[in-house]
């Protein structure tokens, strides 16, 4: 709720916040394990000291979970599956769920605010409906061995208890970045490798 402060996640330095609008930022503190990266990271919308993020190394794509409930001074490892995070957010009405998604096609849900995690498999979690957070849209790369490239895209309006297909898309999944609209959950802009879609 304060329009001066945001946080951006970072490549070898983890994180930095600003609480000016952007006119100065300081360094957050967060614990090397394997370096200092933080890809994504996200902050609980009904507590700003609550912070989960993946840390780890940019080299070998290995990262954990993180979490920090006194706004960064400390942290506890949440979950160490050493996976490649591409996507982190909370749910936005209720911060009990938090939605995780990886560039090996794999999803996580967490139901107690980031303290233990549920794998969701061959369902990367890409996006989280801004005005309904139980509206989670996610990418399913296919099996290696299959001749196309394409991905398919999924909804689940249930907080990821139920899953149904929304077909082939015409990207890959890879590091594409997928956003809803604000106004309509049906329509759905992802940045894939090759243009937007």
């Amino acid at each position: 709720n304060n329009s001066k402060r945001m946080i951006v996640f970072q490549v070898d330095t983890g994180q930095a916040i600003t609480e000016d609008g952007g006119s100065s930022w300081r360094l957050l503190p967060v614990p090397t394990i394997g370096s200092k990266t933080t890809l994504v990271g996200t902050v609980d919308p009904n507590n700003p000291n609550i912070i989960v993020t993946p840390v780890g190394s940019w080299h070998t794509n290995k990262y954990t979970l993180i979490r920090s409930v006194d706004g960064c001074e400390n942290w506890a490892v949440v979950d160490s599956r050493a996976e490649h995070f591409d996507f982190i957010a909370f749910h936005p009405q209720d911060s009990n769920y938090i939605y995780a998604g990886t560039q090996n096609g794999v999803g996580y849900i967490s139901n107690n605010n980031g303290e233990t995690w549920t794998n969701i498999p061959n369902k990367s979690i890409r996006a989280v409906y801004s005005k309904d957070g139980n509206i989670i849209y996610a990418l399913e790369s296919p099996p290696s061995s299959a001749s196309s490239t394409k991905s398919t895209l999924w909804i689940s309006s249930d907080k990821g208890l139920t899953w149904a297909s929304l077909g082939a898309t015409p990207f890959s999944s890879g590091k594409a970045i997928v956003e809803i609209d604000p106004g309509n959950p049906d329509r759905i802009y992802v940045g894939a490798g090759d243009k937007l879609y």
